[in-house]
């Protein structure tokens, strides 16, 4: 098969004819259609995050045909037979690879378990014409739904947990900072939950975006990098409130950004942290933190039932997949370059024609 491979300290993929995967009892190949282009893969990349071996191919938001498998249980032949009667043989892939033992998985955080292994970041993913997944991380892909909600499975769940934790009530005011993949999707999502959205970002075409998308205000952050002590007073005259937001997604999560997210925030407000990069520690203002008791919390990726919730938001039709550029797997260094330049509104996907 040919696939997209990252060595170590290269800044490139190269495309290789590899042999194709294998499977054992319990797993099966997935023929990738499509697999989304996300900034953590440019975080494996640079080394951010490292994979426990290389060559690595790198992706994680994948959808597919199921082409071989080999179910080792009931549970999972039922599974197979539901796919492949009604959906076509139509999946995408739940990417978290989890032991189904530990106190996490028990309650249904499989996203938290104890042992997990990812495909994409530990495990080979979807830069390639074919995946191996064991059989329990395939999900069916609704009919109405074409491969490009791949994306979902990432960006829209990461998204839909983010705002779920924040508990959001209809009439509440909510800023996201960074409209790049996931920052789009919680915008759509942010709409549908009856939220007044300030989209941030230092992109102006991001923010216009940000305006199709519904955004009710939008404010270019450049000026401010640096300087934070007017923002608050700036988006409170935008927004036409009288105290800061009620709470913050940070897609980015820097410093600089994190900062802004406590300048525009109200008392007793909430900021959700998405987003990481090169910077491992950031500094935040303790005192304020605690006299406005505000609640910053992290949030990682989805359970699988959630990536369920959204499949079934977007084959109602209330949220889409945003996807605005299509690559073949021979332009993925491209697409990763476009990514890096912040050139990519929504979110990029590798094709599989």
């Amino acid at each position: 098969m040919k696939a997209a491979l990252l060595y170590e300290n290269k800044g490139e993929l190269v495309i290789e004819n590899i042999e194709e995967p294998k499977i054992v009892e319990g797993e099966a190949i997935v023929k990738v259609k499509a697999c989304g282009i996300c900034h953590t893969d440019l975080n494996i990349i640079d080394g951010i995050i490292k994979p426990p071996r290389y060559p690595h191919i790198l992706g994680h938001e994948i959808a597919g045909d199921i082409v071989e498998c080999k179910p080792a249980t009931q549970q999972e032949k039922e599974l197979i037979k539901l796919i492949e009667s009604d959906y076509s043989g139509r999946v995408i892939i739940y990417f978290y690879i989890t032991c189904g033992r530990c106190r996490f998985c028990l309650k249904g955080d499989d996203n938290l378990c104890n042992f997990f292994k990812r495909i994409g970041f530990e495990e080979w993913g979807g830069y390639a014409e074919y995946v191996k997944v064991p059989i329990k991380n395939l999900i069916p892909l609704p009919k109405k739904l074409d491969y490009n909600a791949a994306i979902l499975v990432d960006a829209g769940a990461t998204t839909y947990r983010a705002l779920r934790k924040i508990n959001p009530k209809p009439g509440n005011s909510i800023a996201i900072i960074g409209i790049g993949g996931l920052g789009s999707m919680a915008l759509q999502l942010a709409k549908i939950f009856g939220l007044t959205v300030l989209a941030l970002d230092i992109y102006n075409s991001k923010l216009e975006y940000a305006k199709k998308l519904g955004a009710d205000c939008t404010l270019n952050l450049s000026e401010f990098k640096t300087k934070t002590e007017n923002i608050g007073s700036i988006v409170k005259d935008l927004m036409n409130i009288d105290d800061g937001v009620d709470a913050v997604i940070d897609t980015v999560g820097i410093s600089e950004t994190l900062n802004i997210a406590m300048a525009i925030l109200k008392r007793c407000g909430v900021i959700i942290i998405l987003g990481y990069g090169k910077e491992k520690t950031v500094s935040l203002p303790i005192i304020k933190t605690i006299y406005e008791e505000y609640r910053i919390e992290g949030s990682r990726a989805a359970t699988k039932w959630e990536v369920v919730e959204v499949l079934n938001l977007a084959s109602r039709g209330m949220i889409h997949p945003l996807v605005t550029r299509e690559y073949r797997l021979d332009e993925v260094n491209k697409a990763l370059n476009d990514l890096r330049r912040g050139e990519i509104l929504g979110r990029a996907i590798l094709k599989f024609f």
